[in-house]
């Protein structure tokens, strides 16, 4: 072992540059066992010295798969792997709370609220595969209508446990992507054609056509007016539609943490196509999947990918924007359609589920931020 020592040494200029070497952990450290009094030796133990001019161990070693600390450290060693260590968690700590700052915090959740929501029904009709919207009847209690996701033209009848009341085919217009309805207080529904995958599409469409009455379960029904919307910018997805007054008014459905935004077209313009006006800016950044505007106009709902929203608006659609809303986290399906009901908003999801969310699911939490 002696021989050993001295050769390698000799080879490297001497037992100080050995020793530097050492000390700056660029040596690796081979464990090779050997026997002395009872115990395995590292190649660079030593038996018990018997003279001066043994060179003393190295301030550390490693092996393969770790490291092994030898009992004699060199003081100097210590001071630059504590302080190497200390400077690399402190560059991670910037790192992490520089991409902390720049992160937008997120709707704080009503845990409490989700607890409250239950599932009241599952949409049995034959045919209706991927339910897009919903809205409650205008004229019957128990009463919504709701349709398929795409380009199919029939609108399904039914009760709030998704019982089927009845299908009845739209007329009078080719359909794109029907991705919503909503209703006016004179007894008409609205297609909303505007479904805009991959920002394809320039133009979207709304088509207006009479509720069916009540007692009816089949038929067809044709369209009586269409608005024809151009985009402001550039083209954007949209899923969401809800009318209030003598306005239309369609919510933009964003990614990458963009905020959505609420446009207005008007209803009594019907020549040509018009451009979308941009009315509020909200404070949603997970894409809107649906939209509702409560009869009296004072509240407006919104579902997303995250949740539901529920704004204090007082009849004034663009306050939406300066308002922070109540917030319910939801994750228990994808919900595609929301209507307010009684008891708060009714919501179905792309797999024909039905579920309640209660007026006091947002009122026991806190406002989202």
């Amino acid at each position: 072992m002696q021989r050993e020592m001295k050769a390698r040494a000799t080879s490297t200029g001497g037992l100080k540059r050995l020793r530097a070497q050492l000390d700056a952990g660029i040596m690796k450290y081979s464990f090779a066992p050997q026997r002395s009094a009872g115990r395995k030796l590292g190649r660079w133990d030593s038996e018990p010295k018997t003279s001066s001019s043994r060179p003393s161990p190295p301030a550390f070693a490693r092996k393969r798969g770790g490291c092994e600390h030898l009992a004699s450290l060199n003081a100097f060693s210590i001071l630059v792997h504590v302080f190497s260590r200390a400077r690399r968690l402190a560059i991670l700590g910037f790192i992490l709370l520089f991409a902390l700052s720049k992160t937008e915090a997120a709707p704080k959740a009503n845990r409490a609220g989700a607890a409250q929501v239950t599932q009241i029904g599952t949409m049995t009709a034959r045919g209706l595969i991927e339910s897009s919207g919903v809205v409650l009847s205008s004229i019957a209690p128990n009463l919504f209508w709701t349709h398929n996701d795409g380009r199919s033209p029939i609108l399904f009848a039914i009760d709030r446990q998704g019982s089927n009341l009845g299908q009845f085919t739209i007329d009078g217009v080719p359909v794109l992507d029907w991705e919503d309805i909503a209703r006016d207080d004179s007894g008409n529904l609205y297609l909303a054609d505007i479904g805009n995958n991959n920002a394809a599409r320039d133009e979207l469409a709304v088509h207006r056509f009479p509720e069916p009455k009540p007692g009816e379960t089949s038929g067809r029904i044709k369209v009586n007016r269409s608005w024809y919307l151009k985009f402001p910018n550039e083209p954007f997805d949209c899923e969401s539609l809800f009318i209030w007054k003598d306005s239309g008014y369609v919510v933009s459905k964003v990614f990458k943490n963009a905020h959505a935004s609420i446009y207005r077209f008007d209803l009594s313009i019907t020549n040509g196509a018009q451009t979308l006006q941009r009315v509020a800016d909200l404070p949603v950044t997970s894409p809107v999947t649906a939209a509702d505007i409560s009869p009296d106009g004072q509240r407006l709902a919104l579902t997303a990918k995250n949740g539901a929203y529920l704004f204090q608006i007082d009849g004034d659609v663009a306050k939406a924007g300066r308002v922070k809303p109540a917030f319910v986290k939801f994750r228990e399906g994808q919900i595609e359609g929301c209507c307010f009901v009684p008891e708060g908003v009714l919501a179905v999801s792309e797999k024909r589920e039905v579920f309640l969310f209660p007026e006091s699911a947002f009122k026991s939490g806190a406002a989202a931020e």
